[in-house]
C-alpha cells in the first residue's frame, strides 16, 4: 500500500457520521433554496461519506453545488476549505462562490525556502470539508499532501468534470472514494 492510500485510509477510519445532524443542515440549507434542484438525499449523502468523487459538470455547472457545501459548512459550524487542482480557474470559482479558493500548496502552506509544508500529519489542518475542483487534474503529489495534511475526520470532495467520460483520478483516490455520485440533473458520468 503506497503511503498516499495510507494517508487516505486513516482519514476515512477517523470519520464519524451524525446522520441527524447532517441530514438537518441538508433540510435547511434546502429549505432557503440553495441546493439549486439537487435532492436533499444527494446532499445528504455527500455529507455522510468522508471521500467523494462527485461528477459535477464543467465549472459553471458546479457552482451552485460549491456554494451549498459552504453553507452547510456555516450550518454544521465546520471549516470549508476550496481548493483547485491548479492555479488556473480558481479566481473564477472564489467570485462564483463567494468564497477564497486556493491550491493545494497554498492550503497546507507550502514554504518555498524550507522547502517543506506548513501542515502534514504531525501538524493537520484542523477538521473540515475540503472541496478540490478539478480534481481530475490533481498530480500524484499534490494529492498526497494533502491527504498528509487533512485532520482525521475531515471530509474530502472531489469534484471532476466527467462530462467526456474521460476524467481520471489518481488510482488512490478511485480505491479510497466510499462514495460516487453524479449530479442529478446533469448528463456527466463518472471515471
Amino acid at each position: 500500500m503506497s503511503q498516499f492510500a495510507a494517508h487516505l485510509l486513516r482519514l476515512a477510519k477517523g470519520f464519524a457520521v451524525d446522520r441527524a445532524r447532517i441530514d438537518a443542515a441538508a433540510t435547511r440549507v434546502a429549505d432557503v433554496g440553495l441546493l439549486a434542484g439537487t435532492p436533499i438525499e444527494f446532499m445528504a449523502a455527500l455529507l455522510g461519506a468522508p471521500i467523494s468523487i462527485v461528477a459535477a459538470g464543467p465549472p459553471p455547472k458546479s457552482y451552485p453545488l460549491v456554494r451549498a457545501l459552504i453553507e452547510v459548512g456555516f450550518v454544521l459550524q465546520e471549516e470549508v476549505f476550496l481548493v483547485g487542482a491548479a492555479d488556473s480557474g480558481t479566481e473564477e470559482l472564489s467570485r462564483a462562490a463567494g468564497w477564497p479558493v486556493g491550491t493545494v500548496q497554498r492550503l497546507l502552506g507550502w514554504n518555498a525556502l524550507r522547502m517543506h509544508f506548513a501542515y502534514d500529519e504531525n501538524r493537520p489542518l484542523p477538521r473540515a470539508t475540503i472541496v478540490v475542483s478539478d480534481a481530475d487534474r490533481l498530480s500524484p503529489a499534490a494529492g498526497e499532501q494533502l491527504a498528509r495534511g487533512a485532520r482525521g475526520g475531515s471530509r474530502l470532495i472531489f469534484m471532476v468534470d466527467g462530462a467526456a467520460g474521460g476524467a481520471r483520478l489518481l488510482p488512490e483516490i478511485e480505491q479510497a472514494a466510499s462514495l460516487r455520485l453524479v449530479l442529478p440533473h446533469s448528463t456527466n458520468r463518472l471515471p
